[in-house]
């Protein structure tokens, strides 16, 4: 692949060595080749590829043992919220069992924050949505645009509750909710304006003051938003 204008060498082999564990070319147990044979691979010095090895390994993505090699741990060792790891599943097309699992983790916090919202909103925090939803429709079909809104929104909401420990909660993540989004936003055919008529039932809702309402929205946002139904998406997980 090539460098883009914006990323460095450590990067780019950060981004190849993520996409090639991801894609099982190494897989969990086996050794990385070793630095001299990556730097002859890429073409790059050893600081370059200490650099992405850091990277990899603050990742939860490999392990370097002194005389013994650098080993790729197993899936569960993995940050999967991390940016890059869902970065790498969405330019393979293997993002779409993880959105999913994510979209489990949002509904789970969200559909109760929408009804908290409902019953706590002040005229500030009804305006800040209101905002983002006039943002929203300026950004029209730019999907990047249009995903920083989507994550502003939703925010918001979140803020409305006056809960700070789960506004936290969500915002720590927030750099993979962005992705997630943009995966999303990407893969479905007028998908900003599905998703924007989605936030004004939300709106709605919540500026009438119905918390039963405002749960309903943001559970039929959330699971057109996975391509599910929402007794589906409430039972994904349950595997034999």
């Amino acid at each position: 692949m090539a460098i883009t204008a914006t990323e460095t060498l450590s990067e780019r082999i950060t981004r190849e060595l993520v996409e090639s564990i991801v894609l099982g070319r190494y897989r969990p147990g086996e050794l990385l080749p070793t630095e001299d044979e990556l730097c002859q691979q890429f073409g790059v010095s050893r600081p370059v590829v200490r650099e992405a090895a850091k990277a990899l390994s603050m990742l939860g993505m490999i392990r370097s043992r002194q005389g013994r090699g650098t080993e790729v741990l197993a899936y569960e060792s993995w940050n999967e919220l991390a940016p890059e790891i869902l970065r790498a599943r969405r330019d393979l097309d293997l993002a779409e069992d993880f959105l999913v699992d994510l979209l489990v983790v949002r509904r789970t916090v969200e559909v109760e924050a929408a009804a908290l919202a409902a019953e706590h909103a002040t005229p500030a925090d009804l305006g800040a949505m209101a905002r983002f939803l006039e943002e929203g429709e300026e950004a029209g079909d730019d999907v990047e645009a249009f995903a920083r809104v989507d994550v502003d929104f939703h925010d918001a909401i979140l803020a409305a509750t006056g809960n700070r420990p789960l506004r936290s909660l969500l915002r720590m993540i927030e750099p993979t909710l962005l992705a997630a989004r943009i995966a999303s936003l990407t893969s479905r055919p007028d998908s900003t304006r599905r998703s924007l008529r989605e936030h004004r039932a939300i709106y709605r809702a919540i500026n009438a003051g119905s918390p039963d309402d405002a749960k309903e929205a943001m559970a039929t946002h959330l699971s057109w938003t996975a391509n599910l139904s929402p007794d589906q998406l409430a039972g994904r997980g349950r595997r034999s």
